[in-house]
């Protein structure tokens, strides 16, 4: 399956949150997007990481997503 990434755009459920490592080598933190929240124009994630827990997320500057299913031809 092929993976676009998605700068400044609207994320979707299904779609894949990338957050980068805190430091140089470190591991990347991945999940799933599986709800998406808007509490007074504040938009937070419900994502299930790959290590099987769901949180709610507040994205920062560290964090990407990822458009699964998309073809970059």
């Amino acid at each position: 399956m092929g993976r676009l990434k998605v700068q400044e755009m609207d994320p979707k459920v299904g779609d894949e949150i990338v957050v980068d490592a805190r430091r140089a080598g470190g591991p990347l933190r991945e999940g799933e997007i599986v709800g998406i929240m808007d509490r007074g124009g504040v938009v937070h994630y419900v994502v299930r990481w790959d290590d099987g827990r769901e949180t709610v997320f507040f994205p920062g500057s560290d964090a990407h997503v990822v458009r699964l299913g998309c073809s970059t031809a």
